[in-house]
């Protein structure tokens, strides 16, 4: 039953509460270094996380203890172009000072197409201090010799 559940988590990419953490466990866990995004308070900050598959551009404000963060993801061309998007999850990691990780939560979910994009309106945990993105994207192969086949892409930029 358990290995039942774990493949639909699988699925579904981390959206049910508690599906995440038999996936991805974050106990010990830290922001790979050089990935972390300082949490920076008062004026509007912009910026933009890049990886193989996607961009993320973004601007945050902080104020006390509230986090507005918005933006835009997109996908590099060989993703579009060799997989069709069938799902996707961007989610935001928060870390502490030492940049272990303290807290996840979804920004934005997404199938079958369609610009994505997120405006969140966030409590920042208290001792956050970093952030960082994470992203499932499940592609359906639309041509080669992989055609009907689906593949999944993720990056979870952390370490134990």
């Amino acid at each position: 039953m358990l290995g039942a559940l774990t493949v639909v988590c699988a699925l579904i990419g981390f959206t049910i509460p508690g599906c995440g953490k038999l996936l991805i466990n974050y106990d010990g866990a830290k922001i790979r270094n050089g990935y972390e995004i300082h949490i920076v308070e008062g004026s509007k900050t912009v910026g933009h996380y890049t990886t193989r598959d996607l961009t993320v551009d973004y601007q945050y404000e902080l104020k006390d203890d509230t986090l507005h963060i918005a933006g835009k993801v997109r996908f590099a061309d060989y993703l579009l172009r060799e997989y069709g998007l069938r799902y996707f999850n961007l989610s935001l990691l928060f870390a502490d000072a030492e940049n272990n990780i303290i807290e996840n939560r979804s920004l934005t979910s997404s199938g079958y197409g369609g610009p994505i994009t997120f405006d969140r309106t966030l409590k920042l945990p208290g001792q956050a201090r970093a952030m960082v993105f994470g992203f499932t994207y499940t592609g359906q192969a639309v041509g080669g010799g992989e055609s009907g086949g689906s593949k999944d892409f993720w990056e979870y930029p952390i370490v134990k």
